[in-house]
């Protein structure tokens, strides 16, 4: 069973991750859960995690690292008690194969990560075996991906190998995997970026050659300005809007939002003369009315 609570991730937006508000929120959703969790049966198996991190000011969904780290903790059958440290850094992905392991069933074979063998209360060969059979899954979903055969690690199966060195090979292994299934995603790669970047500037391209039919060149030459300006502004305002202060990022919000508005509603009140305007520049108009209805950033949430 999966239990999502969503009031301290929506407390968090509406009043930040430092404010009174959210601290008592907090305090007593946490007398809420110990009490569920105490009545739950004393045979069950527990994580409880969250889906992300946030700033101060309850933002999250960027690169940012704060953004990305959660909290873990787990008890119960099947789980080594007290959690030994395992290491290495987990990620979310090392969940879904734990989980299976745990339950008894295969794990998801488009899955990424590898189990966590050291939270598992199991004996050195079963760990051992598990590990190689996860990292044998794994190995087939990034030959999927990658479009040619990956070969297993020999001393990750081998049985005759002592088992702390068989998990260390997997280990090892999944995590090379893992990053190489990243880098095959366009995405994730370190030049991920130049994918949205070749999209931009093709789509410019695109508006200038269609525009050449309706325009001088002088006018065109401005409109390119123009559109370069507002498609770089945008870019810089969706990467850099989640590294503000959260004062910063309020204040900016707010200006942008009031400043937007005025000149809609200038606009609604000065019909006849924003028609004409309208007229008159037909494609600058086309240009920045949009934007000006779409008065924030890209949410992320």
């Amino acid at each position: 069973m999966v239990i999502h609570f969503v009031t301290p991730d929506h407390q968090g937006h509406a009043y930040g991750t430092k404010s009174d508000k959210y601290r008592a929120h907090i305090l007593g959703f946490d007398g809420k859960l110990k009490k569920l969790l105490e009545a739950l049966p004393k045979d069950t198996t527990v994580f409880v995690t969250s889906d992300h991190g946030a700033t101060d000011g309850g933002r999250h969904g960027s690169d940012l690292p704060i953004e990305r780290r959660c909290p873990i903790y787990a008890y119960g059958p099947g789980l080594n008690a007290p959690l030994p440290s395992t290491g290495r850094t987990l990620h979310q992905i090392d969940l879904a194969s734990t989980f299976a392991t745990l339950l008894g069933v295969a794990s998801p074979a488009q899955s990424r990560g590898h189990l966590i063998t050291s939270w598992l209360k199991m004996a050195p060969k079963e760990k051992a075996a598990a590990a190689c059979h996860d990292l044998q899954r794994l190995a087939r979903y990034a030959g999927a991906e990658l479009g040619r055969t990956i070969p297993v690690n020999t001393t990750a199966c081998d049985r005759s190998a002592p088992p702390t060195k068989s998990l260390r090979a997997a280990l090892q292994q999944a995590g090379e995997l893992d990053a190489l299934i990243a880098s095959s995603n366009t995405r994730e790669s370190e030049y991920g970026f130049l994918a949205p970047v070749a999209a931009i500037l093709g789509a410019l391209l695109l508006g200038m050659l269609l525009l050449t039919g309706f325009t001088s060149n002088r006018e065109l030459a401005r409109l390119a300005l123009l559109v370069t300006a507002m498609v770089v502004g945008q870019a810089f305002w969706n990467w850099q809007m989640e590294r503000f202060s959260d004062a910063m990022h309020v204040g900016l919000y707010i200006a942008i939002t009031a400043v937007a508005d005025l000149a809609l509603v200038y606009a609604f009140f000065r019909s006849r003369r924003t028609a004409d305007w309208v007229d008159k520049h037909l494609i600058l108009a086309a240009l920045l009315f949009p934007g000006i209805l779409i008065v924030s950033y890209t949410r992320t949430t």
